[in-house]
């Protein structure tokens, strides 16, 4: 036994450090961070460093016309998929669009808008 240990004495060494590194970076990270910090635990920085604490800006809601709720009503005009594209009535995807973000009267309102007409 103990020669078939001398024989694979390395393998086993690696074999071993392998799975001591997987089991260290698997659960060493889980003890990490933890709980997250409030204001008051973080670490205060000198006035003397150059650090300064910057926020991030507040997002603001992009209001729509309607709620989602309520689609629009497109019916025999130009509908505006959510994919940036324009059907046309009587298209291959003009009645699968069910929910429209745009409508629109012509097809040059439609490009003017940023929108691409549907290759179907």
């Amino acid at each position: 036994m103990i020669e078939n240990l001398k024989a694979y004495q390395q393998k086993i060494a690696l074999s071993l450090g392998l799975v001591a590194v997987a089991a260290i970076g698997f659960y060493g990270g889980k003890s990490i961070n933890s709980k997250p910090l409030n204001d008051a635990q973080l670490p205060s920085v000198s006035a003397s460093s150059n650090y300064t604490q910057t926020k991030p800006a507040a997002q603001t809601d992009v209001s729509t016309a309607q709620t989602p709720s309520e689609p629009l009503n497109c019916e025999g005009k130009i509908k505006g998929s959510s994919t940036h594209k324009y059907h046309m009535p009587g298209g291959v995807f003009y009645k699968k669009t069910t929910r429209p973000i745009a409508c629109f009267d012509t097809e040059a309102e439609a490009k003017a808008a940023g929108f691409i007409k549907s290759s179907r």
